[in-house]
């Protein structure tokens, strides 16, 4: 009976651990989209300021492999990002 009672509990406990895995995978596609507009919102603001044609991403294996450090914004989009974005 005991056995049987701590068998119960572990499929339980097994499928609160796979609800709670998967809310926070939701949670998380949630919050990476929202960042990803604040970030595309805070560009096309930047762009109309700075008269950008493009923009790469860059994350250390990505799209862009060189690029001349004097064409690097991202102190820029950090900044806005940090002050004028979150004013709004």
């Amino acid at each position: 009976k005991k056995q049987n009672e701590l068998m119960i509990k572990e499929q339980n406990l097994m499928k609160l651990e796979q609800e709670l895995s998967e809310k926070l995978l939701k949670e998380e596609t949630e919050k990476n989209k929202e960042l990803q507009k604040t970030v595309h919102n805070a560009l096309k603001e930047l762009q109309k300021e700075n008269q950008y044609s493009f923009v790469f991403g860059y994350n250390g294996w990505g799209n862009l492999i060189y690029a001349n450090d004097s064409m690097d914004i991202t102190k820029e989009v950090v900044y806005y990002l940090n002050n004028k974005s979150s004013k709004k």
